[in-house]
């Protein structure tokens, strides 16, 4: 849509939006959901779509950009193809969901791991996205979850992560899983089975 100055000092005048030079952003919360309710989910979708282009290539803007291409995939996936966002949405989001769900694991925030998994899990699932993919997630998401002592949510992703593991006849994923539930057991203070699960 065309970006016209007077519409923004327009918004600006009605106290909608609270314009800084170049920048501008909404005066509330409750403005930017009553503005955002406006739009259709095709629209909707179209612009989460350019704002991740936007941020493609800028520092630190990981996580809004996985969110915003997420968020555009979802909709693609409610809706079925949507003009003016691009065709490989769906597994541009796994992509990038899954590259701010391993650094949110390394910096601890396991929060944000769970919801990234979880979020390009379902979005992966619904694509068909390949078995190593899951299991790269399904393992981050239970080391996440033996983190913060959910260990039945755990247990289930290490389950499936051990079924990946026998399909594909991976020795490495089988190791994951065993070094998995070995660190889930001695979380949950169950020695005898994380030595035998380690070992």
């Amino acid at each position: 849509q065309p970006f016209l100055a007077s519409t923004l000092h327009e918004l600006d005048d009605l106290g909608l939006l609270e314009v800084r030079g170049r920048r501008w952003e909404f005066r509330s919360d409750s403005v930017r959901d009553a503005a955002y309710q406006t739009l259709t989910k095709s629209a909707r979708a179209q612009r989460h779509a350019g704002v991740a282009k936007a941020l493609k290539g800028a520092v630190g803007l990981l996580d809004d950009r996985a969110h915003h291409t997420a968020t555009a995939a979802e909709l693609v996936q409610e809706l079925g193809p949507i003009d003016r966002v691009p065709t490989t949405i769906v597994s541009d989001a796994v992509e990038l969901l899954t590259a701010a769900a391993d650094r949110a694991l390394e910096v601890g925030s396991l929060r944000i791991v769970v919801r990234h998994a979880s979020r390009a899990l379902d979005l992966s699932v619904a694509d068909q996205s390949s078995p190593e993919v899951v299991a790269h997630l399904r393992l981050v998401r239970a080391a996440a979850y033996t983190e913060q002592r959910a260990f039945e949510l755990a247990g289930t992703d290490i389950d499936a992560l051990q079924t990946i593991a026998d399909e594909l006849g991976d020795d490495t994923l089988h190791a994951e899983a065993f070094r998995l539930r070995g660190t889930l057991s001695h979380a949950a203070g169950r020695m005898d089975d994380a030595r035998r699960e380690l070992g």
